[in-house]
């Protein structure tokens, strides 16, 4: 019983952690006026951000785009459809990267897709926005 209480405690601090700094992220989108958004990666963060995207900001998820060939991808995730590339969503103003385990390197790749200004991460992903230094600097 107390692993299973630890494993919850977990659990909901993740989900709370997630939830606020999902609600920062689509606050930045409402205040820029990016008003169509995806999501980069498929999972349990995609799925807690399309839960507080909320009504009153005026934003649409257009979809979550796959970045990793999982094998078992459903087609759709809260009703939202789950595409192989960003060029499938149709004008995109922003991207949330919501996948956990490559964080850092769908951030970057994003971010060569378009601006990196539009190209938000959570805290908790613990992605570094700076530009990757050359070896001989």
């Amino acid at each position: 019983s107390r692993l299973t209480g630890e494993y919850l405690t977990t659990s909901f601090n993740f989900f709370r952690t997630s939830r606020e700094q999902c609600s920062t992220l689509f606050d930045i989108c409402h205040k820029n006026r990016w008003n169509r958004v995806a999501l980069a990666g498929y999972g349990d963060l995609a799925e807690i951000a399309t839960l507080c995207v909320g009504d009153d900001r005026n934003i649409e998820i257009l979809g979550i785009i796959k970045t990793s060939n999982g094998q078992n991808t459903p087609e759709k995730l809260a009703g939202l459809p789950i595409v192989n590339d960003m060029t499938d969503l149709a004008k995109v103003h922003a991207v949330i990267v919501t996948d956990i385990e490559n964080g850092q390197k769908v951030f970057d790749a994003f971010s060569k897709e378009i601006p990196p200004e539009r190209v938000l991460t959570p805290p908790l992903l613990k992605v570094s926005r700076a530009l990757p230094r050359m070896l001989n600097d």
